[in-house]
């Protein structure tokens, strides 16, 4: 089952180029990219799980 659909999606690039032209250069923005790099997310139900 394809859940995409029922969720928002948010570039982090789009989100990290923002927060960096708004002017958060600082330790917050280096653990905010820390934090989103290569995230990924599933799904798991009993024995089962999505793919990323």
């Amino acid at each position: 089952i394809d859940i995409s659909k029922a969720f928002d999606t948010l570039d982090h690039e789009i989100l990290l180029n923002k927060f960096y032209k708004d002017g958060i250069q600082n330790s917050l923005f280096d653990w905010l990219h820390a934090f989103l790099k290569n995230r990924k997310q599933f799904v798991q139900i009993g024995g089962s799980e999505s793919s990323e």
